[in-house]
This record gives structure tokens, C-alpha cells and sequence, in this order.
């Protein structure tokens, strides 16, 4: 009994540096450096942008070129370059099981989304669509996300699902139905961008 416990208490110590390596990440792959937003987020007040994304306020698009300032356990302080405008991205535990640095890698690209290849071959109806932060019929999984952002994980653990929930406010919820990564039903939203020309 006791050199079982001994082999745990062993594996546990050599495990936690690796652990823990993990879950801190390394600050210097961001910090001064410029990324490019990986889908519209959405800024409801002063400059404070939670991670569940509420669907309400101003649009910082996709697309637009900022550099990380800081790197928190809970927050990320970025700078929009263009108008140097300061906001703060705070990860809502909550209503997420991700640490910050994998919020990082959903939200912060090294290159402009933009001008992607996948991007181009979209319709100019779902770009149109991704431009104005709006969610069409037929639209994919991946231009879903970038038009209105990744739903929140505690109530969409995995984007291979078929059913994402998302907020358009604290009051208001949208479940968005696929099949064959499509779009086919959204309930508790329209589809205001069937209105916008092919």
C-alpha cells in the first residue's frame, strides 16, 4: 500500500510542471505582437468585451489588426491599431471551460481571415453576411463562427455538434441547427441577411 501511494504521489509531481506548463502558456508568442480577429465581437460598454459574446453594442469586424498588450489569467488587453482604441477580452468562467490562452488561439489569427482562400470562395451573400455580423440560411459551421464569433463552451462543448447556443443578450437565447454543416434553422433569431442580394 504504501509504494502504490509513493508511485502516485511520484507521477503527481512529475505530471504538475507539465500541467501547469500547459495552462500558463508562454506570454511572449503574444505580448507586442499584431494578430487579426478571427470573427466579429461584439463591445456592449465601456471597453469591456466578455467571452460569452453578448450580441448587442458596437462590432469590432473581423478582419481588424490589433496588438496584444497584456496576457492575464483572465483577460486579454488588446489595441486596435487603427484607432488605438484599448479594449479589455475577459474570459467568463462560467460560461467557459477554456483557459485563456486557447481563447487566445480562437479569437487571435496571425494572418488577416479575410484574405483566406476559404474566405474568397464563399458567396458574396455569406461574406456580406460575415461583414455584417449576421447569420444566413446554408451558411457553414466556419462562417458561422466568423460572423458571430464560437458559441459559449458550457453550453456547446464541442463545434462538432450540431446544435450551438449562443446570446444575443443575457436575456435572449439563439440555438442554431446544422445538417451536413449547414445552416437550417435558427430559433429565437430571423434571418435578416436572406434579405441581402446574391
Amino acid at each position: 500500500m504504501t509504494v502504490i501511494c509513493l508511485i502516485v504521489v511520484g507521477l503527481a509531481v512529475l505530471l504538475m510542471p507539465r500541467l501547469s506548463s500547459a495552462a500558463n502558456g508562454n506570454k511572449t508568442a503574444y505580448i507586442g505582437k499584431n494578430f487579426y480577429l478571427s470573427s466579429n465581437i461584439w463591445n456592449e460598454k465601456d471597453q469591456d468585451i466578455l467571452s460569452i459574446n453578448f450580441h448587442r453594442g458596437n462590432i469590432i469586424p473581423i478582419g481588424t489588426e490589433v496588438t496584444i498588450d497584456e496576457v492575464k489569467k483572465t483577460k486579454i488587453i488588446f489595441t486596435v491599431n487603427l484607432t488605438g482604441i484599448k479594449y479589455n477580452f475577459i474570459l467568463s468562467r462560467k460560461h467557459s471551460n477554456l483557459n485563456i490562452y486557447e481563447l487566445m488561439d480562437r479569437y487571435f489569427l496571425k494572418t488577416n481571415p479575410l484574405k483566406e482562400s476559404s474566405y474568397k470562395k464563399l458567396s458574396s451573400k455569406e461574406q456580406e453576411c460575415i461583414k455584417l455580423g449576421l447569420i444566413c440560411s446554408d451558411m457553414t459551421k466556419k462562417s458561422v463562427i466568423m460572423a458571430y464569433g464560437y458559441p459559449p463552451t458550457h453550453r456547446t462543448p464541442s463545434i462538432s455538434l450540431n446544435e450551438w447556443n449562443y446570446w444575443e443578450s443575457r436575456a435572449r437565447r439563439m440555438i442554431i441547427s446544422f445538417i451536413d454543416d449547414k445552416v437550417i434553422e435558427v430559433k429565437g433569431y430571423s434571418f435578416p441577411c436572406n434579405e441581402v442580394k446574391k
